[in-house]
């Protein structure tokens, strides 16, 4: 079976996202006790919409989200905040993908 490489495989698609449709792009900057650092970054990074940018030993992650809508964004906040040894999140980005 021949993989087709011309056609590049988008964060959309992934997400289930059709081309064309609007999304939402954000960053955020989670910050958790030091000791509970990978812990975190390995919950955030099984969340389908974000990705763990950086993560500093200092206890700050950069996250970004790809999402369908704020909603989403909201959601992703609130469960990044439940996660053991997280401090803060805090949104310091977000732009409409149209």
């Amino acid at each position: 079976m021949q993989s087709d490489i011309s056609t590049p495989v988008s964060r959309r698609s992934l997400l289930g996202l059709p081309d064309e449709a609007p999304g939402h792009i954000s960053s955020l900057i989670v910050r958790c006790r030091p000791e509970s650092l990978d812990t975190v970054a390995a919950c955030i990074a099984r969340l389908r919409i974000a990705e763990v940018a950086m993560a500093a030993t200092s206890g700050k992650i950069i996250v970004t989200l790809e999402t369908r809508d704020e909603d989403e964004i909201v959601g992703a906040m609130g469960a990044m905040e439940r996660m053991r040894g997280v401090v803060s999140v805090a949104l310091v980005f977000h732009q409409t993908d149209a």
